[in-house]
């Protein structure tokens, strides 16, 4: 689960005060079209049920404090007290607690999410039961839901597939095991800071039983809704959801598809429609709007968007096509190799004319570039030949590149190198035309050091930290060597 108290990015339902489109309103359960849930404020039963506080014990997890409220229960940043690990701990609120669909629902997204173990999908640590309320154990995972991404502004359309590929990953390994996840949205999709994309909030799951999920062609897969009757997220609802049709594994595909399509676009297909007319609208046979920057849109992305937006939900594509054809996207145009040319360099740097033949560390990079968006400074250090000059140069700045503009300024450190570094980062910033090119300076040079003498105390303190803990760890590991030798 994700740290987020702001608004949308809680678990919590939220309703817009006008009724128009805007923010992810709650999830639709089972109720009349204009339910919400998420609407029960912050009353308690008189019966000794209340709010946790710090240091409550629920079993041998200490809560720490309340992260949110939404639809179905609280959840709470707590600290496993056995394994020493922090968990975010869900537990159904008192105003369902007589309601035994709700118990069960509960209860079974745990069982549903705990059928997975993939690396985009959330982690169940444990499920129980504390003086009568269900609870459940997830992994904790600070970080941005894909709500907050698009308010941090524009991504590059390489960006947005190797999102909506992560998701599409998740998707399959959930169809592969019969279960829809039946309100997937940026709210439900989480970038923690080791850039590994996430889902999770199967609450809302439907699981399959009709058919073996493992064979079964696309399309095949069904959950009966009538018993149910209206479940989802409105703005992100397929046609058949609205309709209250037998759903399939498209259900999940339609929502994807309104992501890419936000994070594409920078806004929904139908902004502004109110709740009777969305589901008109979504349910009209009239295609869905078109993006306003369609033409911008490089073709293979936007015919996957398009591919996942069909009204007609046989004609939609499936997760794992989606995840071939992003893959394909993100890999087209790199530079193909020579007939006697091997991608293995030996003991020869990478470049970044060899990225895409750099292999084997996209976890590395993943987690590099997320943390550059909280940090100005992220050091790479390491003994000699550990390869610090191929995982950036071939790996992290051609990820970079793929994103907003970046200054690349590539120095020898002479006997200056933080005067140099300054000098050169001084003169990039104040040159428009020496932007997004990589500068190779190859002497001190006497920089004006006026704006940048805090920079240069902080980064020469980092340094010289890292220097003294890797001198006593050395002597440590002589020391230790030297008293085995002697023995």
């Amino acid at each position: 689960m994700s740290d987020q108290q702001d608004g949308d990015d809680t678990d919590a339902g939220l309703r817009t005060e006008d009724g128009a489109l805007g923010r992810d309103p709650g999830a639709l359960v089972c109720g009349s079209a204009d339910t919400l849930v998420g609407d029960s404020g912050g009353d308690y039963p008189a019966t000794g049920w209340s709010q946790l506080s710090r240091d409550d014990q629920v079993e041998h997890f200490q809560i720490i404090k309340l992260l949110g409220r939404g639809g179905m229960g609280e959840v709470y940043l707590a600290r496993d007290t056995k394994l020493g690990r922090k968990v975010a701990l869900k537990r159904i609120l008192p105003n369902t607690l007589d309601n035994a669909e709700s118990i069960e629902r509960f209860l079974f997204e745990a069982r549903t999410t705990a059928q997975f173990s993939h690396p985009n999908i959330v982690t169940v640590y444990a499920v129980g039961e504390h003086h009568g309320v269900p609870y459940l154990a997830l992994e904790y995972l600070p970080g941005q839901t894909l709500r907050n991404r698009m308010k941090d502004g524009e991504l590059s359309h390489r960006e947005v597939a190797r999102l909506g590929l992560a998701i599409a990953a998740a998707l399959t390994e959930a169809h592969r095991h019969g279960v829809l996840h039946r309100d997937l949205k940026p709210a439900n999709v989480v970038v923690p800071p080791d850039g590994r994309l996430r889902v999770l909030d199967f609450g809302l799951a439907g699981i399959v039983e009709s058919v073996d999920a493992v064979t079964a062609a696309p399309g095949e897969l069904g959950v009966d809704t009538h018993k149910d009757g209206l479940v989802g997220t409105p703005p992100y609802m397929a046609p058949e959801q609205w309709l209250c049709d037998t759903l399939t594994e498209t259900v999940d595909v339609w929502a994807l598809g309104l992501i890419l399509y936000e994070l594409v676009d920078g806004r929904h297909p139908y902004l502004g429609v109110d709740f009777t007319g969305l589901g008109a609208a979504v349910c009209a046979p009239d295609p869905v709007p078109p993006m306003s920057s369609r033409e911008a849109v490089p073709e293979p992305l936007a015919e996957v968007i398009d591919g996942c937006l069909h009204k007609d939900s046989a004609k939609r594509l499936s997760a794992s096509e989606i995840g071939r054809r992003l893959e394909a996207f993100l890999h087209f145009g790199g530079r193909r190799l020579d007939e006697d040319e091997s991608p293995f360099r030996g003991l020869l740097p990478f470049t970044e004319r060899h990225g895409s033949t750099f292999f084997g560390r996209d976890a590395e990079i993943d987690r590099f570039v997320e943390q550059l968006r909280h940090q100005s400074l992220v050091p790479v250090v390491g003994p000699s030949g550990a390869g610090k000059s191929s995982f950036v140069r071939a790996g992290v700045v051609p990820r970079l590149r793929d994103g907003a503009r970046w200054v690349m300024v590539r120095m020898r450190p002479g006997n200056h190198p933080f005067e140099t570094l300054a000098q050169e980062l001084h003169r990039a910033s104040a040159d428009p035309a020496s932007r997004d090119s990589t500068t190779d300076i190859r002497g001190p040079l006497v920089p004006d050091t006026s704006d940048l003498a805090g920079d240069w105390r902080r980064t020469e303190e980092y340094c010289k930290s890292t220097r003294r803990t890797r001198y006593r760890a050395g002597k440590l590991q002589s020391r230790r060597f030297q008293l085995k030798w002697q023995d």
